[in-house]
Order: structure tokens, then C-alpha cells, then sequence
């Protein structure tokens, strides 16, 4: 089973990635896909998951889709299904709160926010480790204190990473508890 999942997981990041140069060669695919506040109310509820997976430019897809490959990659003992799991529920999460707690977004487009919730996710189990704790700390500061407009030419939705990083919390506080609960 772990061969085919391994498999599975790699088959749908290929998906992805070609669904994100498709989106540069037609980018009406992109404009179908991507969170819309006012298409989601007009009942277009697939762009509440499908907007996390499209990109605004080449370099945002690359920068995104390369870490995701990272984390894919990184040995840990969350499997890369569960990684995948994470992925859309954080994309799920986000975005049904961006939606009901930020009206001023309107639009949203981009992987960012659900990469922190599956850094937290994948490396949380390796944290006795000082370069992990390095990563977890710098994780949650760069969420906390963005700096990330310097590195784009477009505006970033903060509350999409600072979701992300809490979803992840969440993530990692429900699977400690049921370990606990688990051990009694």
C-alpha cells in the first residue's frame, strides 16, 4: 500500500502542476477556478477548493508547487495521503473563512495558506529536532510578520497564511489529543 500511495501522491502533483501551466497557456481555466466572492454566492461552491490550487503568475505556481514537492518528499511519519488530506481540508477551512469573515477579499488564488497548515502538520511529529524547531519558528514568524509583497507583484492575503498556520494548530492539537486520549 505505501508504494501505491507514494504513487498516488506523486500522479496528482504532476496533475497539478499541469493544471497550473494550463492555467498560464489559457487563463480563462484560472478565472473559472479561482475563489470569486461573488461567484461562490452564486452557487460556484468547487471554487471554495479549487481556488487554493490555481496561481496568479508563473513565478507564485513554481515558488508554491516547489515547496509542495518538498513537503511531499520529506520524510515523516505523516504518509503523503495524509499530507494530501491536510492540504484540502486547510484549503476547505480557509476558504469557507475568508469567505465568512473577510468580506473585503473578493478574490483569492494560491497554495500558500494551506503550505503552512502542512508544514506544521509534517513537521511537528520531527520536532525534537533543533533544525525543525528552526523551521516550525520561522514558519510562524514569516505568518505573523509577512514580508512577502517585497517577493510578489501582487497583493498577498495575509489572512490566508495566518489561517493556514492556525488550521495547522488545530490539526496538530486534535492529533495530540486523541494520542493522549489513545494512551488512557
Amino acid at each position: 500500500m505505501p508504494a501505491a500511495s507514494t504513487k498516488l501522491s506523486w500522479v496528482l502533483f504532476g496533475l497539478l502542476t499541469a493544471l497550473n501551466i494550463s492555467v498560464f497557456i489559457w487563463p480563462e481555466i484560472g478565472h473559472a477556478l479561482a475563489f470569486e466572492r461573488e461567484a461562490i454566492k452564486q452557487g460556484q461552491l468547487w471554487r471554495l477548493l479549487t481556488g487554493h490550487f490555481v496561481h496568479i503568475t508563473p513565478l507564485h505556481a513554481l515558488a508554491n508547487l516547489t515547496l509542495l514537492g518538498l513537503l511531499l518528499s520529506w520524510p515523516s511519519p505523516i504518509s503523503q495521503l495524509q499530507r494530501w488530506w491536510v492540504l484540502l481540508c486547510a484549503a476547505g477551512i480557509i476558504s469557507i473563512a475568508l469567505f465568512f469573515f473577510w468580506p473585503e477579499i473578493t478574490w483569492y488564488r494560491g497554495l500558500s495558506g494551506s503550505l503552512y497548515a502542512l508544514v506544521w502538520v509534517t513537521f511537528w511529529p520531527l520536532r525534537s529536532e533543533r533544525i525543525y524547531q528552526l523551521v516550525l519558528l520561522l514558519t510562524g514568524l514569516y505568518a505573523l510578520f509577512p514580508v512577502s509583497e517585497v517577493l510578489w507583484s501582487f497583493m498577498v492575503i495575509h489572512q490566508a497564511h495566518w489561517l493556514g498556520f492556525l488550521v495547522g494548530t488545530c490539526f496538530i492539537i486534535t492529533q495530540q489529543t486523541i494520542k493522549y486520549v489513545q494512551k488512557k
